[in-house]
């Protein structure tokens, strides 16, 4: 089911489990905070939870609409080195669609955060 079905309910726009899935993305591409420094490095064959999320938004035709919903892994995905650029250019063409939700929406942060990395 797709965002605007879910609203609220939904994985990405749900508080504890938009944490979640943006604490993994963010991880994927961050020094482990940990003071044991003989941690191994992630070896490049790592699978790339974030490609996979925006390859799902993609593929379901959602990224567009969570981004209009506010949902904080679309920021995260477009702030990480790894989807960044693709995240940017699959986004760009909708700005106009955010901003308008923006201005319907009671919590502006989220957009704003959004549309600057646009």
């Amino acid at each position: 089911m797709d965002v605007a079905q879910l609203g609220a309910d939904h994985v990405l726009i749900s508080p504890i489990a938009n944490r979640v899935v943006t604490n993994c993305i963010l991880a994927e591409h961050s020094v482990p905070k940990s003071a044991d420094s003989t941690l191994p490095a992630l070896p490049e064959s790592n699978p790339k939870f974030g490609s996979d999320v925006l390859d799902a938004l993609v593929d379901s035709e959602q990224l567009v609409p969570a981004a209009c919903a506010g949902a904080f892994p679309v920021r995260a995905l477009l702030e990480s080195p790894v989807t960044g650029e693709r995240a940017k250019q699959l986004l760009r063409p909708h700005k106009s669609s955010i901003e308008a939700a923006m201005k319907e929406a009671s919590k502006k942060r989220i957009f704003e955060a959004i549309l600057n990395t646009l």
